[in-house]
């Protein structure tokens, strides 16, 4: 009887320590899976932030240019009439003689 109470007392003692190892690993466990999740949250958010990048520094520069006095100015030339047109060109040709004969090349005979 004593044997088996001595035997029975020890088999208790080892399931208690088995179940506190159980105990002290699931709790490692779980504070490795905690660190784990950590980092892969911080690369997720880094991820985040670098494919993010382009459009908020567009946004920031944006906001940069709120409030500033700028205008859009439209300029659009004017389509010359054939009076100007061939005006234009007669005054061409009377610079090109011009300079043609300043460099004393004559027109003509």
């Amino acid at each position: 009887n004593t044997a088996y109470n001595n035997a029975l007392g020890q088999f208790n003692a080892e399931q208690q320590q088995g179940n506190q190892l159980a105990n002290t690993m699931n709790t490692i466990g779980q504070t490795q899976q905690g660190i784990n999740q950590a980092g892969v949250t911080a690369d997720y958010n880094e991820f985040l932030n670098q494919r993010d990048y382009p459009m908020k520094q567009l946004q920031f520069e944006q906001s940069m240019l709120q409030g500033l006095p700028t205008s859009t100015v439209t300029n659009t030339p004017t389509q010359a009439t054939g009076i100007q047109g061939l005006s234009s060109a007669v005054g061409g040709l009377g610079t090109l003689a011009t300079n043609l004969s300043n460099l004393g090349i004559k027109l003509g005979s």
